[in-house]
């Protein structure tokens, strides 16, 4: 048993007991269903399933598997933000006027994420993770945060976890909480509201380059899970080689990157100034580019899981008018030269990203596996909808 650090990430859904205590069981139980698939569907490496009790469901990643804080943020956002939908749904397709469809929009969701030392053991043929931070993570679903801020929906990050993540938005935006816990002590951390947060993202769009668009639209599958290739892209530490370029200049939207963001990339020959335009993490980020006497392009990379093991990817450019002088200089005299200079450096790219996504993996920091162990637990899956279990090609 080696001891090693990572991320605990605890799903609780909230009104679970109240939920199917005063409520008809056969449609409590099909409604929960839908909603921990919901959870377990936004649960990809590097968060690994490990168990869940009823209501939640514990899962953890490896420290050496994150690059990027900023990527386990938006997995927990993710994670909230696919349970609202799929509440939402139920919501609006029944018709049954029972207690239990009534009492849908009562439930809710909350995250626990801490960050600390653990163990895995084996327990009748399963491995479980073990450690006093396992035991404190659990601890502090019981807090008094509904009470003192007022929140319903929220994650709850401890300071191990903020100060391991490093991402100012969350030590700057969310409020403080402490509680004391019996053994540990007093436990200090951060709630961050959930609902404002979905609230703040559930009208933005989607904008990428069309494919009828775009002069370069090319795809590479890779052997990772989308939020591990967008751990590997938007890491500081892996962009400027994934570019083969020095990235400087950064300049964050409200202490994260997003949509806003600016930075330059300088390849030695050529220089741009990158702007994020959108940023759907796990999903698509769009970016103008900026060439001095070259113009100005658009970039998208679209990102989307094959199967539970590969993702595709896919980068599109296109050129984007500016003034009429520009637009027509641009495209009698150096459009072919541009954009094939630019296909070639975007063609580089995805070849680069594949090497930096082999290089993990064979480091072992990029897993294959979703569960605990090695393998899925099917049966997990058949407890929750027999019909949901997956198959292995």
């Amino acid at each position: 048993m080696q001891q090693r650090n990572g991320y605990f990430v605890i799903s609780d859904i909230s009104g679970y007991t109240a939920f199917m205590v005063g409520t008809e069981l056969e449609h409590a139980h099909h409604i929960l269903q839908e909603l921990l698939n919901a959870i377990l569907d936004s649960i990809q490496p590097p968060l690994l399933i490990s168990n869940y009790q009823g209501d939640a469901i514990l899962s953890y990643a490896p420290d050496d598997a994150v690059l990027h804080g900023q990527t386990l943020h938006e997995m927990v956002d993710a994670i909230y933000i696919n349970f609202i939908k799929a509440r939402e749904r139920m919501r609006l397709n029944t018709i049954c006027t029972c207690r239990a469809c009534s009492n849908i929009p009562a439930l809710d969701l909350k995250l626990f994420i801490h960050y600390g030392a653990y163990i895995t053991y084996m327990m009748r043929g399963k491995e479980e993770l073990s450690g006093p931070d396992v035991i404190l993570a659990h601890r502090i679903m019981k807090n008094r945060v509904r009470e003192n801020l007022g929140l319903q929906a929220y994650a709850l990050y401890t300071d191990a976890a903020l100060q391991s993540m490093n991402v100012p938005l969350l030590t700057e935006s969310c409020q403080v909480y402490s509680d004391e816990y019996e053994h540990f002590g007093e436990v200090r951390g951060r709630a961050y509201d959930l609902s404002a947060m979905w609230e703040s993202q559930r009208h933005e769009h989607r904008l990428v380059v069309p494919p009828e668009e775009a002069f370069f639209d090319e795809s590479i599958t890779v052997r990772a899970t989308p939020a591990q290739v967008w751990d590997v892209i938007n890491a500081p530490e892996t962009k400027g080689k994934m570019r083969a370029a020095k990235i400087s200049g950064i300049n964050l939207t409200a202490g994260k990157m997003g949509a806003g963001t600016s930075y330059h990339c300088d390849h030695g020959a050529t220089k741009s100034t990158h702007s994020i335009v959108c940023w759907e993490p796990f999903a698509a980020v769009s970016e103008t580019i900026t060439m001095p006497l070259q113009g100005v392009m658009m970039g998208s990379t679209l990102i989307e899981p094959i199967n539970d093991y590969d993702t595709r990817v896919t980068y599109r450019l296109k050129v984007l008018p500016t003034d009429r002088a520009m637009t027509d200089r641009f495209y009698k005299t150096a459009h072919k030269l541009v954009t094939t200079i630019a296909a070639a450096q975007a063609r580089g790219d995805l070849n680069r990203l594949r090497k930096l996504v082999e290089e993990r993996r064979a480091r072992g920091t990029i897993a294959d596996r979703v569960f605990l162990g090695g393998e899925i637990d099917e049966s997990l899956f058949a407890r929750l909808a027999p019909s949901a279990a997956p198959t292995h090609s």
